[in-house]
């Protein structure tokens, strides 16, 4: 699967960069830093122990794990914990999709409804408001978005989200598999 993570070192500055799993280990990030991992996972019901496994290779206690490609349904949804952290989930109404965020359960964090990109068999997203010491909010969100399908309706949509972001004021990051 795809595997990215992003660091944010201090409140001015951010690395973004793809690492291979011994790539990254190696690369000694600060353990009280903001971090997000993403995963396409291709179907987390069948692919949730390799999830767990990279984490657990990885030797990193991420703040949020941002998961797309989920394949999860209403019905299998609960199926797809990770120990220690709390799921945010957006299952696809039909096979395929999804987006799911993990927040380190020790993290108190509210659910944003109001910013989800959702279009049935286009997109699925999920965002939560992070509440931390730093002096602005921190918004995390998880998109995937099909291939080969209506761009500009999802570009319309995704734009309307950057503008809410923006308004929000808050430190943002956007992961997923936007299929672009």
């Amino acid at each position: 699967p795809d595997k990215q993570c992003y660091s944010v070192r201090s409140s001015s500055s951010a690395s973004c960069n793809y690492y291979l799993p011994d790539e990254f280990v190696s690369h000694n990030l600060p353990a009280k830093s903001f971090s997000v991992l993403h995963i396409n996972a291709r179907s987390l019901n069948k692919n949730l122990d390799h999830v767990t496994t990279l984490i657990s290779i990885l030797k990193y206690c991420f703040t949020t794990i941002a998961i797309s490609e989920t394949w999860a349904t209403d019905q299998n949804d609960n199926n797809m914990q990770i120990p220690g952290y709390a799921l945010f989930s957006k299952p696809r109404s039909s096979r395929g999709g999804g987006a799911s965020l993990y927040i380190r359960d020790n993290i108190s964090c509210t659910i944003r409804p109001d910013l989800s990109v959702d279009i049935s068999g286009i997109c699925e997203s999920v965002f939560v408001e992070i509440s931390s010491d730093l002096k602005r909010k921190t918004i995390v969100g998880c998109v995937y978005r099909a291939p080969n399908n209506e761009m500009d309706l999802y570009n319309d949509k995704f734009d309307v989200l950057l503008h809410k972001l923006n308004k929000e004021h808050a430190y943002c990051a956007i992961a997923g598999d936007y299929n672009i």
